[in-house]
């Protein structure tokens, strides 16, 4: 009994701690729990790389939402994941402290790999982590960038950024060999970073849990925001 409770701790506390951009490496391919039946390319592509991405959705707290990723952008499947079915979790926050583009020996991985390398230094003060193509390449091993993809980066800030830092951030990361798209996530959503700094943009377009929201402070207008149909 007594393991049966500590394992039930340990798949509560998964649950809890699953960040979106998270990577979960699934104890087992038919562990997914979907809305609607799952297209037959998904059972593919877990079968050659059991690994899921945790996305945002409302949910009980009992499951971690998270999709699939195909071989193509069209490709994604929305479903959830009892924390049970979690062999390992991935932040994209590991992926940077392990400076895992070192690894990344393909060819055309080489603007990406030298774009990290210039901004890592820059960034040592912050609680940063790379996701989309580039953080599941990095995460498997698998090829899924191209020379089209961006470089998606993410900035966990549980406070507020000052405007002069985050304009120090954007300019650490402009000018380089690849497309940089840089996310704030805050405690109650995510925001781009141009978006933040731009003065024509008195409310933000914020992603949350709910949905696309419209808020004046990315950290604490949640409850005054507007949500978009």
């Amino acid at each position: 009994m007594r393991n049966g409770i500590r394992a039930k701790e340990e798949s509560d506390e998964l649950v809890n701690d699953a960040l979106p951009h998270d990577l979960v490496l699934l104890s087992g391919v038919d562990a997914l729990i979907g809305g609607c039946a799952a297209p037959g390319w998904v059972q593919e592509a877990l079968n050659a790389v059991p690994v899921v991405v945790v996305r945002r959705d409302l949910c009980d707290g009992k499951v971690i939402p998270v999709g699939v990723r195909g071989k193509s952008r069209s490709e994604r499947f929305a479903a959830f994941l009892p924390g049970g079915a979690v062999q390992r979790r991935i932040t994209p926050e590991d992926l940077a402290a392990g400076q895992r583009w070192l690894s990344i020996e393909r060819s055309e991985f080489a603007a990406f790999r030298r774009t990290l390398e210039a901004i890592a230094p820059a960034w040592s003060s912050l609680a940063w982590g790379i996701a989309g193509s580039v953080g599941f390449e990095l995460a498997t091993g698998v090829a899924s960038t191209t020379p089209e993809s961006d470089l998606d980066l993410i900035i966990r800030a549980p406070s507020p950024i000052a405007k002069p830092d985050a304009e120090s951030i954007l300019q650490s990361a402009s000018g380089l060999e690849v497309k940089v798209d840089i996310r704030i996530e805050t405690p109650i959503g995510s925001v781009g970073l141009k978006e933040y700094l731009s003065p024509q943009s008195p409310r933000l377009l914020m992603k949350t849990c709910g949905g696309p929201q419209l808020v004046a402070d990315p950290w604490t207008d949640l409850c005054r925001s507007s949500r978009l149909a």
